[in-house]
Parts: C-alpha cells; sequence; structure tokens
C-alpha cells in the first residue's frame, strides 16, 4: 500500500521525487544526501527508478538482518 501511494504517475516503479516524498513522509529530519543514498540502496538494478519488487526485497532484507543482530522485532 506504501509503495501504490506514493507512485503518483501510476508507473509501478518510484522516481527520485517519489522516493523522496515516502521518506520525508516516514523522517522529516532526512536531508537530500540521504534520501539519494537510500534511494541507491533501494534502485538495486540501477535502473534509475525502484520497482514494487525491489522495494518489498529490500525491506525484508533489512528486517532479516535485524533480527540477526538479536535486535527485537517490529
Amino acid at each position: 500500500r506504501l509503495f501504490k501511494k506514493y507512485n503518483q504517475d501510476g508507473d509501478s516503479m518510484l522516481n527520485i521525487t517519489e522516493f523522496s516524498r515516502l521518506m520525508l513522509k516516514v523522517d522529516k529530519t532526512l536531508n537530500d544526501r540521504e534520501i539519494l543514498y537510500a534511494f541507491k540502496f533501494f534502485d538495486t538494478d540501477m535502473s534509475g527508478s525502484i520497482s514494487q519488487v525491489e522495494f518489498i526485497d529490500v525491506l525484508i532484507n533489512y528486517y532479516h538482518l535485524w533480527l540477526a543482530a538479536g535486535l527485537p522485532g517490529i
């Protein structure tokens, strides 16, 4: 739902503008450099946009790393 909400043009991809809006909704203190870094992290195929599969895969992998580090589940 979050991905679809911020995919304003309906192309099933998040561009940097859409991703930036999403990230600022999550954390208003992020600066442009931090958002660009996160965008590059999520854009695993380096296409210049983030697919829904990339978005979900990164979140799942991050969650598994979180649990492997012994941190409490979300």
